[in-house]
């Protein structure tokens, strides 16, 4: 959209400062621009890419820290252990969302461009079926006119001239094999009138107005909602009309007769209703531009010298360099790009407030959103490269993953998992005092009462976590025959839906004495349940227990 206009307003403009040349030079400037704007992205595919320096924000985002997933605090005993989120490897998926805004401005411009292109058919139909119902001359004055005018313009193609039934009809189409359609009561015409129409006809033949018409009426279906498109077609179809007035001066027809004969043709197309009007095809005569043509038909001092081959290389190449230097600067522009999708949890609810951090990977800048109440996010304006996408929300592991962003919209659904539980256990020897416990967990004195499933109120947004409390805790006991020794057990347990340590594993290595302790211990927890979204849910722990020996 951005390079076509930039291509077509430069043509516009290059007109515009070529007012005191020849319409056949400004005719010639515009279709060039509307033509190169048509092919702008296949331009775009070779042209070299290049952009202005935009200043970018490099400054680290400030990210809130992750909340903890804790058992919550017991009355009871002395302290033993911690339990905090930690980090884990998300799902990746691609799955598509809702329709966007985008979506629905895209179907807009689909039927525009289906709207134009049936008038356009529509139009050539009308064309096709005139044609076919005509009557070709083969004889007569007609012919031997034609002949003689198209030898004076330098016309090799043969022209067919079709009679029709329609009393005021003239238009001409076709560029390989050209038509002239011509009124029924054309015979009866003067000559003078028939050499001005044969001369102006004939004219848009040699200037291959009818092929620069479709090329522009092409463009412009596809680009409907661009006014300086609708701008361009209009200004062609003038440049058109007075450069072919001049090729007819240009033939000795004084200006009053020429001017006599238009008015003569556009009053019998007013008395009858012309059929020309949305038909694509030039016509000799259109009331909507007549006086305009007759005025400047009249000014001696207009400049009617045509187009050299010259010229019309030297604006081919300027506006051609013109079009290739916007396209490469339109394919940097349009590989700006979107990233956006969803955060979910594991039921596949939407996480609102998630922070989100993208970080290009060659220049560090950082783009921070939030998820909104939907969990919905969105990154505008990415410019091509690699990126780092750091996911968090309380509760909830951090999601990190790489994102390639290479020139068109990403859309992505990011699954984030549940964050894992951490208990920190120092055992002391026996007969010495453990300092080192910091657990807002402690070993009640009494029973505790769960926490009932009835009591968690659902939520019509996902993400919400109701974090595990100890319900039991067993101490892991120190192995008496390695009380001079000391070690470190590191543990993966999994909590299950109702509370229980069902799996327990030792990670590292460690003595079999010290593992075995830690593990009895540990299978001996008991949690009530943990909550996502009023759903009980398992959940991963990882358990430090330290042996002190001194």
């Amino acid at each position: 959209m951005i390079k076509v206009s930039l291509i077509v307003l430069s043509g516009l403009a290059a007109a515009g400062l070529l007012r005191r040349h020849s319409a056949a030079l400004r005719h010639w400037v515009i279709a060039m621009a509307v033509s190169c704007a048509a092919v702008s992205p296949l331009l775009q595919l070779f042209a070299p890419t290049w952009t202005l320096p935009l200043p970018t924000s490099s400054s680290p985002a400030t990210i809130a820290p992750v909340e903890t997933i804790g058992a919550a605090a017991v009355e009871g005993s002395p302290p033993h252990g911690t339990t905090q989120a930690l980090f884990a490897v998300a799902r990746d998926s691609s799955e598509g969302s809702a329709p966007s805004l985008m979506f629905a401005l895209r179907g807009i411009w689909l039927t525009g461009v289906a709207v134009s292109v049936c008038v356009l058919l529509v139009g050539l139909a009308r064309l096709t079926w005139i044609t076919s119902r005509a009557q070709r001359l083969r004889r007569g004055r007609w012919v031997e006119l034609a002949e003689s005018t198209a030898a004076q313009l330098g016309i090799a193609r043969p022209v067919a001239l079709l009679q029709s039934t329609h009393p005021t009809l003239l238009v001409t189409y076709g560029w390989w094999r050209p038509r002239i359609v011509l009124p029924s009561g054309a015979n009866d015409w003067p000559e003078s009138r028939i050499r001005v129409v044969l001369g102006h006809e004939l004219a848009h033949i040699r200037r291959a107005d009818w092929l620069a018409l479709m090329i522009v009426e092409l463009t412009r279906a596809v680009y409907w909602f661009n006014p300086l498109l609708w701008m361009a077609a209009r200004r062609l179809g003038q440049e058109s009309e007075q450069a072919c007035d001049d090729i007819v001066l240009g033939l000795g027809i004084g200006p009053a007769d020429y001017a006599a004969q238009l008015l003569d043709l556009a009053r019998a197309a007013s008395s009858c209703g012309g059929r020309a009007r949305g038909l694509p095809a030039p016509a000799v005569v259109r009331t909507s531009n007549l006086e305009r043509r007759v005025r400047i038909m009249l000014n001696t001092r207009i400049n009617r010298q045509p187009a050299t081959g010259a010229t019309r290389l030297a604006t081919t190449v300027g506006i051609l360099l013109l079009a290739v230097l916007v396209s490469g600067f339109g394919a940097v522009a349009q590989s700006l790009s979107t990233f956006s999708g969803s955060a979910t949890d594991p039921t596949q609810n939407g996480i609102p407030g998630a922070t989100l951090v993208l970080t290009n990977v060659a220049n560090q800048a950082k783009h921070e959103v939030r998820s909104d109440e939907r969990g919905r996010f969105e990154f505008v304006g990415l410019p091509p490269g690699d990126y780092l996408l750091e996911a968090t929300f309380p509760g909830f592991a951090a999601l990190k993953e790489s994102v390639r962003i290479a020139g068109q919209d990403v859309e992505r659904t990011l699954a984030m998992e549940v964050g894992s539980l951490m208990e920190t256990i120092h055992v002391a020897a026996a007969g010495r005092a453990d300092t080192a416990r910091t657990s807002s967990v402690r070993q009640p004195r009494t029973a505790v009462t769960p926490r009932s499933v009835e009591d968690c109120r659902p939520s019509s947004t996902g993400g919400n976590i109701r974090p595990p409390m100890k319900l039991r805790d067993v101490r892991p006991i120190y192995p008496a025959h390695l009380e001079g020794t000391g070690g470190a057990v590191v543990l993966n347990a999994r909590i299950g839906i109702d509370g229980a340590v069902r799996t327990v594993d030792v990670v590292e290595p460690a003595d079999p004495s010290l593992a075995a302790a830690a593990e009895d211990a540990v299978r001996q927890w008991q949690f009530d349940p943990t909550l996502l979204n009023c759903v009980p849910i398992e959940v991963a722990m990882k358990v430090h227990v330290t042996f002190k020996s001194k």
